[in-house]
């Protein structure tokens, strides 16, 4: 049997690998961290069981509320009566299986449940505008009415990864891969127990990699807005720039290409994993993140217009708005970030507060700048993150 090869990561990177099927809690049980393993309830099936009663021997997983809702379905198909018996022996949850014990919701419960609201939207970005066309004409868009919609909606610049996950069937009354996703990332920055999330479903991957992104781009735009509030004339260069996401006119703001002054010195960065596992096509992704981005997350949690940081005045930092190069202004100075007064939206929930557009736009859109496999808008770390990987490139060769 091939050694499990350890590979070192440093913070802030994204790093895919392959699985061997017969290798598949290799990574787990060789964690030198303190772990958790989250099922996602597509694990959950006939041939898998042998995976799931090792899981069950070596771990206690963690199985949150929606996932539980949707096993609860074994419980009315007989033909899935062993699988059944192994996840509600006697009628009753295995006592293997363990909830959210640690309060990771419950300690920033509007945090979860906006990140988990523009999740879904990534979801329903095609079935919202057809509801709207079916309210309006009585005819429910099918066939080449709604490849023409669909059409209309790359066109206004949503992302392809958007479109493929929103063109799927979906339960509306389910939210388990969004709740998922969000517990996977945010769960090891406040434990400070690395998360392992096992899934046989490509939409739970990606909506998990989606909310890394997401939430890597809070932070920067956290640490940024600290800078600006504690040095404004660090950024001298500004002018007016006109955006829909932000309320009356905002300012162009100029910044140093390579921010990365503003990160932790890496000595100082307490790091942390998620890593994500295909247990069906075999693959999976780790994403190094760190203990320190929770004063990011706390921030959100608290800020009543919901904005990622603090620059003053009530005002919100936008990097880069969507669906615009690093370069959207006529002048010398080729990097900003946008400066100003949020226009907000309020999400179905009360727990949710409002979010701002940008928000919206960055979890749908697809972005014009340098092409990479996953088009996204690119905060000003995407450089550092670049470097990082070519230093640990260098390191593995040498």
């Amino acid at each position: 049997m091939r050694a499990l090869q350890r590979v070192i990561l440093p913070p802030f990177v994204t790093r895919g690998f392959r699985v061997d099927r017969r290798q598949i809690l290799d990574p787990v049980v060789h964690n030198p961290h303190p772990t958790d393993l989250l099922l996602d309830a597509s694990v959950f099936s006939i041939e898998r069981i042998p995976l799931v009663c090792e899981i069950l021997i070596s771990f206690s997983p963690i199985l949150l509320a929606p996932v539980l809702k949707e096993l609860e379905d074994l419980k009315t198909k007989p033909a899935l009566a062993e699988l059944r018996d192994l996840v509600f022996p006697g009628g009753v949850l295995n006592a293997k299986f363990r909830g959210d014990d640690r309060g990771v919701f419950k300690s920033y419960p509007r945090f979860s449940a906006r990140y988990a609201s523009l999740l879904r939207w990534r979801r329903e970005m095609i079935d919202r505008p057809a509801r709207r066309i079916e309210r309006e004409t009585g005819t429910e868009p099918v066939g080449r009415s709604r490849a023409k919609l669909v059409q209309n909606i790359i066109g206004m610049g949503v992302a392809t990864e958007t479109i493929k996950l929103a063109n799927k069937e979906y339960r509306a009354d389910r939210a388990a891969d969004e709740v998922l996703a969000v517990f996977a990332v945010l769960s090891p920055i406040i434990t400070g127990r690395d998360c392992f999330l096992f899934t046989a479903d490509e939409d739970v991957y990606e909506q998990t990699l989606q909310m890394s992104e997401m939430l890597f781009n809070d932070y920067g735009g956290y640490l940024m807005a600290e800078d600006f509030r504690a040095d404004e004339s660090r950024h001298s260069h500004r002018h007016p720039y006109a955006s829909p996401l932000f309320v009356g006119e905002a300012e162009a703001v100029g910044r140093t290409a390579h921010p990365d002054y503003l990160l932790p010195p890496p000595a100082l960065v307490m790091t942390c994993t998620t890593t994500v596992i295909d247990v069906g096509r075999l693959k999976g992704f780790t994403w190094v993140s760190a203990r320190n981005m929770e004063g990011a997350v706390a921030f959100q949690e608290h800020d009543p217009l919901g904005r990622k940081g603090d620059p003053g005045m009530g005002r919100s930092i936008l990097f880069t708005p969507p669906q615009f190069r690093e370069y959207p202004f006529r002048c010398k100075e080729r990097h900003h970030f946008v400066l100003g007064t949020p226009l907000l939206l309020k999400l179905k929930g009360d727990d949710v507060g409002p979010i701002e557009f940008f928000d919206l736009a960055r979890a749908t859109l697809r972005t014009v700048q340098a092409p990479t496999r996953r088009s996204r808008i690119v905060t000003p770390f995407a450089d550092f993150q670049r470097r990082l990987l070519e230093r640990l490139a260098i390191k593995q060769r040498r």
